[in-house]
């Protein structure tokens, strides 16, 4: 889920991308993508004022629903390779953006794969993951990619998820 403050962004266009990843059952995976414009006097993004953000939900289960590496592996280079909805003719991977939710894919894992993408020309930099992955109170999958921007996490004070494997985090986004 997103939440933002609409006195300092605005949400110029969201959009469904189907087919994220192809399980080994027919169902279909999708991430919602959005692209927020900050107000001039408010920007805190660097480089730009315009911030693409990905909801992300892989869900993973036991036999057909278990979610493989390289379903995670086509997710993560699936959404750096989808177009910019603010310019077409680019790519995420190519833009300042915000991929976040539950990857179901451990620390190392989404390190290793931000890596590949990063050394085959699919991102600008080496994006920053949240909350660290190392943090003692992280559970596994809940993770955002930061590439162009810089944040932080908000404290918690009490909110919890509905699902217990998951904890609810928030992102402040600092000046570059």
């Amino acid at each position: 889920m997103t939440i933002y403050d609409s006195q300092k962004c605005t949400c110029r266009c969201s959009t469904i991308l189907h087919d994220v990843y192809k399980p080994k059952v027919n169902e279909p995976r999708t991430a919602q993508h959005m692209l927020f414009q900050w107000n001039k006097d408010t920007s805190d993004i660097r480089n730009s004022e315009v911030l693409e953000i990905v909801n992300v939900h892989a869900p993973s289960g036991r036999n057909q629903r278990q979610l493989t590496d390289p379903n995670r592996r086509e997710l993560i280079f699936n959404l750096l390779q989808r177009r910019s909805l603010e310019y077409p003719a680019i790519t995420l991977g190519h833009k300042n953006f915000l991929i976040g939710g539950d990857m179901n894919t451990s620390p190392g894992t989404l390190t290793e794969l931000l890596s590949q993408a990063y050394r085959l020309g699919m991102l600008t930099e080496e994006p920053v993951i949240l909350p660290h992955q190392m943090a003692a109170n992280v559970k596994s999958g809940d993770y955002c990619v930061l590439q162009g921007i810089r944040g932080e996490i908000l404290p918690r004070r009490g909110a919890h998820n509905h699902d217990h494997q998951h904890d609810p985090y928030g992102i402040q986004l600092k000046i570059g």
